[in-house]
């Protein structure tokens, strides 16, 4: 939520831009610009409501803003005012080679600095309302420096700045300023200052000199960033491995997120994880670590669950026991969140420690249908929206403006066939095949789903868990692809869910989404023939599998037969 407060510095500079308009127009030039001023503002706040208004009410289910940083930690990001501008011609990109973490460039600062000088030079010849905009740049910028700097420590203490996070965010309004300063450039050129010379048309000797400009002010703000460009192979974030288009996926980005949660534990500040439930604060830095083995452990929970069509924001399970007993997702409880149990919706709610979307249910046979639904606040944000876009296309037929309306036509029309097209090559939903092996009274595999295997491809398999009791350890999934002769070809042994839901983080009722790729050997490629698809659990400390046991409790082995493929 930080990020987007950052897109309200630009309030400041639109505040004092109709302020400004109003104190140097006419009468009726401030009637009409105060009237602009409104219904755009009007126009903007109904186009955003449908993500502003249901942040502004639901946030308080989440943790932004519930953790306060302490200003004694805060101040110390302010910085001294003489490093403001950077030491240096040539941008530095790594933290090492500068004094501070942000600091206005000596490019952007020359080419504003000679737009200040043009403005004061054409000052009498400038027209009024661009003549007395030039303080109010300047102003702003000023004001962009002056609260990144120590000298602002006593601003920062008003209410609700420190939510900004990091004062280099003021750099928002410096950029507006240092662009709107070099715009003055401009007017070191006859025609920009509407003498009569500009009347006639203009020659092809008469462009020469703009354009040198332009490509002059160009050549320098490029000198001062390309150079210090640390140019070399983009690995996978936090590991040395060289990205390509064939490892960017679920789990190198899993690997990435891993490794940020490991920094931010480290190294975050009090805000870190804000997305989390307010339930879950007392987790928040660890949900994705172990909690170490169970000192106790619950009776297991005698149920049956089949999974059923499993989409993104909806998902349905036929369930059967002899006891009231608690369903889970492996999802964070967030408003909107609800059960559909035999027909009759029920409001989810926030489960266990990791406060998860969770339902009571009685005893018997159920229909369980979760999804993620719309609340009142999401509600009005969208009809808002919705009402602002109609008054948009309303006002631009008004005033003919077809080349927008053909615009807009066109850009839905290619973002919605790409999404479509999209949609149909990777359909998003499925519904697993029914497994129900279960592993040592710990946990119960549910189902699976497996795309198309082939040797050349992306083979994964997509893994249904419930959790019968909080297990007793750290266990790891093993997926072994055999032949006829019981020689292996294709394997996958991994942490579940890409290393964020470690086993004994699982609560009991809880069902969890597990995702695995099978790796295939290099050394040969599998000839045709059938093959079998093996999965189990195993302790990674000593290599022990969990055994599966049949409904009397007896174990029948250490690994389920998921299902049988023929490779041509």
């Amino acid at each position: 939520l930080t990020h987007n407060l950052t897109v309200l510095l630009a309030a400041p500079a639109l505040l004092a831009w109709a302020v400004f308009l109003l104190v140097v127009e006419t009468r009726q030039a401030r009637l009409r610009c105060l009237g602009h001023f409104v219904a755009l503002g009007l126009l903007g706040l109904m186009l955003s409501a449908a993500f502003w208004l249901p942040a502004f009410v639901e946030s308080k289910a989440v943790l932004a803003g519930h953790s306060p940083e302490r200003f004694v930690d805060w101040v110390t990001r302010l910085e001294p005012p003489q490093f403001l501008l950077a030491e240096s011609w040539r941008h530095p990109y790594t933290i090492q080679d500068r004094r501070i973490e942000h600091a206005l460039g000596q490019a952007q600062a020359l080419v504003a600095f000679l737009g200040l000088l043009t403005g004061l030079w054409r000052w009498r010849r400038l027209p009024r309302t661009v003549r007395l905009a030039l303080p109010l740049w300047v102003g702003l910028l000023l004001l962009a420096l002056f609260m990144q700097s120590r000298w602002s420590e006593a601003v920062w203490r008003l209410p609700g700045l420190l939510l900004l996070q990091f004062p280099w965010r003021w750099q928002t309004v410096g950029a507006l300023a240092t662009a709107l300063l070099s715009g003055y450039l401009v007017f070191l050129f006859p025609w920009a200052l509407g003498e009569p010379s500009a009347a006639r048309p203009m020659s092809l000797r008469g462009l020469l000199a703009p354009s040198a400009l332009v490509l002059a002010v160009g050549a320098a703000l490029i000198s001062a960033a390309l150079p210090g460009i640390p140019w070399e192979q983009s690995n996978i974030p936090t590991t040395d491995m060289p990205a390509s288009n064939d490892n960017v996926n679920r789990q190198t980005m899993a690997l990435y997120d891993f490794g940020r949660g490991l920094w931010l534990r480290e190294h975050g500040s009090p805000w870190m994880f804000e997305y989390m439930p307010v339930d879950a604060l007392p987790l928040r830095d660890a949900f994705f670590l172990s909690a170490g083995p169970a000192d106790e452990q619950e009776p297991a929970l005698a149920v049956q669950v089949i999974p059923g069509r499993q989409q993104p924001l909806a998902r349905r399970f036929t369930v059967n026991s002899a006891d009231p007993w608690t369903l889970q997702l492996h999802q964070f409880w967030f408003p909107g969140w609800q059960a559909v149990v035999d027909g009759k919706t029920v409001a989810a709610e926030p489960m266990g420690d990791l406060a998860l979307a969770g339902v009571m249910l009685p005893a018997g046979e159920h229909d369980v249908v979760f999804r993620f639904a719309t609340t009142p606040a999401r509600q009005l944000g969208t009809l808002l929206s919705l009402a602002g876009l109609l008054a948009l296309l309303a006002g631009t037929v008004w005033l003919r403006q077809w080349c927008w309306l053909v615009v807009a036509a066109v850009v839905v029309l290619i973002y919605g066939g790409l999404a479509f097209v999209q949609r149909q090559a990777q359909p998003a939903d499925f519904t697993p095949v029914a497994v129900g092996a279960t592993f040592d009274d710990q946990a119960q595999l549910l189902g699976f789903h497996l795309e198309d295997v082939q040797p050349d491809g992306v083979s994964e398999v997509a893994l249904t868990w419930l959790a019968l009791n909080r297990p007793r350890t750290d266990y790891k999934v093993f997926l072994h692809l055999v032949d006829q002769n019981g020689e292996l070809w294709a394997q996958n042994d991994g942490e579940p869910g890409y290393f964020f839901s470690p086993t004994t983080r699982w609560q009991r009722g809880e069902v969890v989404d597990d995702r695995h790729e099978l790796i295939w050997r290099e050394d040969a490629s599998p000839p045709p023939g059938r093959y079998s698809l093996f999965v189990g659990l195993y302790d990674p400390a000593t290599g022990a599998r969990l055994p599966i046991l049949a409904a009397a409790g007896q174990p029948t082995g250490d690994q389920t037969l998921l299902a049988e493929i023929d490779l041509p």
